[in-house]
């Protein structure tokens, strides 16, 4: 009977959720058992948990034995940690600052999938996977509420545990799905699911971070003008790598946990993204091509710059998807006309911007979200769906002309530039196209700037202007004509076209002022005709001297009378 009694207390004792659950324990000074809750630092084991490092390599390639050293401890102790019991386990987590430490520094500084790793021997690199997963398993342990009947936490507690005690955040929440997001990305949703919906206060958190991020941005793209004309392979290695760090952190994110689009929407993120791509990657592509052949690692940074910039287009694609289009995750109290409003007013940033539409017309298609937003809202006004269809219309072919997809072949590119530039070489194209590894935008730009490299030309054939080919292969360009005869005038040919004609009529030529009242002082002494000539071109100081002239001449006439001067002067008015 009393063995049915205790096994029956303890059963009730185990149906208590685990923050209300107390546990005996002997008091070593006083040899009294005393019973205590069953989350208290008291039930901590003292481990020492070593913050983790990215693998050290020496100088020769290989990775440090130090570093190898630590990763064992590492794994072994995470070991020992995920086979402690659910009371145990939980207290290592909420009350040992080590381990807090631990977990912390590993999702910001383990390898992404897109490092390049250290080459490392078979043991070591076994090693590194088995602490990798036990990482995650660690944390989804973490985001388990209740792992049995009788092992498990109220929800008030829990909720209040995770936030309180720093369990996760939403930069941590990132990391993990940078980190685990290609193979576990249905069971990290569930995750984050689980996490968001049992508090809150990780919402709220989320919208600050998103402001964050705009900061960021905003600091980013401070730096890159500050550097702009001084930038060194350094300085643009750590940008890159840096702006692609973001662009990788916020897809991923999104592509475990979208129903977070909206609360990055808020802190206006497309705006900013759009923005950011036209100030600032323009200015790294000028300065990648400056120092690709003096950069480390030239190959693996085109590669993440090429990236970063196809994650942006896909940012702000699923940002007008999640936020406009999916009605799982935009706000249900959002109107039809707050929402067309903000698409428009985000779709004509994103038109404004024609770096950033070029490369998003690579990928998406604008006119097709517009399209499809209006005939999900027929009733609406449709005048600002119209002048942004128009708008596209015009910029579409500019933007896009024959459009890439990113595996275009190089006949394919060559056709795209001389669709713009008939006038260019096969050969010319392909030393641009080399140059600029294969972006024709890019090389379209650089020709119609004349920014291109010197050795450009040399590589193509000529040093100083592209070629035309022929039949008999590729031959330069005859010599530019001057600028002067390229221009068209309506006055072309005519009997004073001095640029296209030599039998000019010089004596219908005037040189300097024109006196058309000397031809009327045929009679005048010379030393007369100087004087009026000197005189300035006056209505007034004309009239006064013709009748001062008149007056003198009418002296010595016998037969003078006032009419012949009034004649006169009516005569000169009349002539004027």
């Amino acid at each position: 009977i009393c063995r049915s009694m205790a096994k029956e207390f303890d059963n009730q004792s185990c149906a208590v959720p685990l923050d209300g659950h107390q546990s005996e324990k002997k008091n070593p000074l006083t040899g009294l058992v005393e019973w205590l809750p069953s989350l208290a630092p008291v039930w901590c084991t003292d481990v020492q948990f070593l913050c983790y490092v990215p693998p050290q390599v020496t100088s020769t390639g290989e990775v440090t034995p130090d570093w190898i050293e630590a990763l064992d401890i590492m794994n072994n102790d995470l070991r020992w940690l995920l086979l402690q019991s659910h009371q145990h386990f939980w207290c290592q987590v909420m009350y040992d600052q080590t381990l807090q430490m631990f977990l912390d520094t590993y999702v910001q500084s383990a390898p992404r999938n897109y490092d390049e790793w250290p080459k490392l021997p078979a043991g070591v690199e076994e090693t590194a996977r088995e602490l990798h997963r036990r990482v995650y398993v660690t944390f989804v342990r973490m985001s388990t509420p209740k792992e049995t009947a009788t092992h498990y936490f109220s929800e008030e507690a829990y909720s209040s545990i995770i936030y309180d005690h720093y369990l996760f955040d939403v930069p941590k929440l990132m990391d993990l799905c940078v980190l685990y997001g290609g193979a576990n990305q249905a069971a990290l949703r569930t995750m984050l699911t689980s996490i968001f919906q049992r508090q809150p206060k990780y919402t709220q958190d989320l919208a600050d971070a998103a402001r964050g991020l705009v900061q960021i941005l905003n600091k980013a793209a401070d730096r890159c003008f500050e550097l702009e004309g001084g930038m060194n392979a350094s300085d643009l290695t750590d940008l890159i790598f840096y702006i692609a760090d973001i662009s990788s952190t916020l897809r991923a994110f999104l592509e475990v946990y979208p129903s977070g689009g909206p609360h990055l929407e808020e802190a206006g993120l497309t705006e900013r993204i759009v923005h950011f791509y036209e100030s600032t990657i323009p200015a790294l592509q000028s300065a990648w091509h400056t120092h690709k052949r003096t950069v480390q690692r030239a190959e693996h940074l085109k590669k993440r710059f090429r990236h970063a910039k196809c994650d942006f287009s896909w940012l702000v694609n699923s940002l007008l998807h999640l936020c406009y289009f999916d009605h799982a995750t935009r706000k249900p109290s959002s109107s039809g006309n707050a929402v067309s409003d903000g698409f428009l007013h985000a779709a004509s940033t994103i038109l404004s911007e024609k770096a950033f539409f070029r490369e998003f017309q690579k990928h998406f298609s604008l006119r097709d979200c517009v399209q499809e937003m209006q005939s999900n809202h027929p009733e609406l006004d449709s005048t600002h769906f119209t002048f942004v269809l128009s708008a596209l219309g015009d910029d579409v072919s500019v933007a896009t002309g024959d459009t890439l997809s990113p595996l275009a072949t190089l006949e394919e590119l060559i056709k795209h530039v001389k669709n713009v530039l008939p006038e260019l070489g096969d050969n010319f194209i392909k030393a641009c196209l080399s140059e600029y590894d294969n972006d024709a935008e890019t090389v379209i730009n650089h020709i119609l700037e004349g920014t291109l490299p010197p050795h450009v030309h040399q590589q193509g054939g000529s040093a100083s202007k592209p070629h035309t080919s022929t039949a008999g292969g590729s031959s330069p360009v005859p010599k530019e004509l001057p600028l002067v005869t390229q221009r068209a005038n309506v006055h072309d040919g005519d009997s004073f076209d001095v640029f296209r004609r030599s039998d000019i009529d010089l004596s219908r030529v005037n040189i300097g002022k024109r006196c058309v009242l000397l031809k009327s002082f045929s009679g005048f002494s010379p030393a007369m005709c100087v004087g009026i000539w000197l005189i300035d071109v006056s209505y007034i100081i004309y009239m006064y001297m013709y009748m001062l002239m008149s007056v003198l001449l009418c002296r010595y006439e016998s037969h003078w009378s006032g009419c012949t001067l009034w004649t006169h002067v009516y005569g000169f008015v009349s002539f004027r």
